[in-house]
């Protein structure tokens, strides 16, 4: 693109007296033409124009959609005023799954929050301060019984791979027949996927799914996309239960 433009500036400089075809002899009708012949060469470099097209697979490869919105429900239980016990409850919260996702070093600062001191434009409301040292035993209990409350944390990543079998043809589940039921300990009538509305359709989506190129967290985010957002943890449930059951073998 850099020779395009410097070859295209340089036709620029080098045109005589003339050229270009204005009424007054000049070449002002050529800077439109070097924008029109150079703007598919600029667009065409990168899909996203400040990003090496490597960038998006990358994020997308490490970023968890779903794990971020069963972050932000978490963070949701908290009343966060700043200067409050809800506020520092929810920094809490993310000091651990920052240390938990490996930033070991990952530490909360502290400020006064006296009513008066300000930051920015922002400060602790004066209520906050005066009821502070009252508050807290009881807003510290309700934040405990809200934590033991929460639904499991999020499984990590999972990236084993189910194949199906290639001896199971079709659904599995159809009506008056059911594979699982025909195998001794693989009962998904208590499973997660079992106790959502949805859970028949994820998991007939999921098993069409398992081509032997998708790994159980790939699968998960297509049914999420396509459908309601379903934890990891029970995507890999269903996909553990028909590999005991033979319908699938993970790799």
């Amino acid at each position: 693109m850099a020779r395009e433009v410097r070859a295209v500036g340089a036709a620029l400089a080098a045109a005589p007296s003339g050229w270009g075809g204005g009424k007054r002899g000049g070449v002002k009708p050529l800077p439109y033409l070097f924008l029109v012949l150079t703007a598919p060469a600029l667009a065409q470099d990168r899909a996203i124009s400040f990003w090496p097209d490597a960038v998006p697979p990358a994020i997308h490869a490490e970023v968890d959609g779903v794990a971020a919105l069963e972050t932000v429900r978490e963070l949701g239980r908290y009343h966060r005023v700043q200067g409050s016990p809800g506020f520092a409850a929810a920094a809490e919260l993310m000091k651990q799954k920052a240390v938990a996702a490996g930033l070991s070093d990952a530490a909360i600062e502290r400020f006064p929050a006296d009513g008066r001191t300000k930051y920015a434009h922002f400060g602790t409301p004066e209520w906050v301060a005066k009821l502070w040292s009252a508050a807290a035993p009881a807003v510290a209990a309700d934040v405990q019984r809200l934590r033991a409350e929460l639904p499991p944390a999020a499984r990590p990543a999972d990236s084993r791979i189910p194949t199906r079998s290639p001896e199971i043809v079709g659904p599995i589940n159809v009506s008056d027949y059911h594979y699982l039921a025909d195998v001794p300990g693989a009962d998904d009538t208590r499973t997660e996927l079992a106790r959502r509305d949805d859970g028949d359709v994820l998991a007939y989506e999921a098993l069409n799914l398992a081509d032997g190129t998708r790994s159980i967290s790939e699968i998960r985010d297509a049914l999420s996309r396509r459908y309601e957002p379903a934890p990891l943890s029970a995507i890999a449930e269903y996909f553990e239960l028909l590999a005991k059951a033979g319908a699938v073998r993970l790799q």
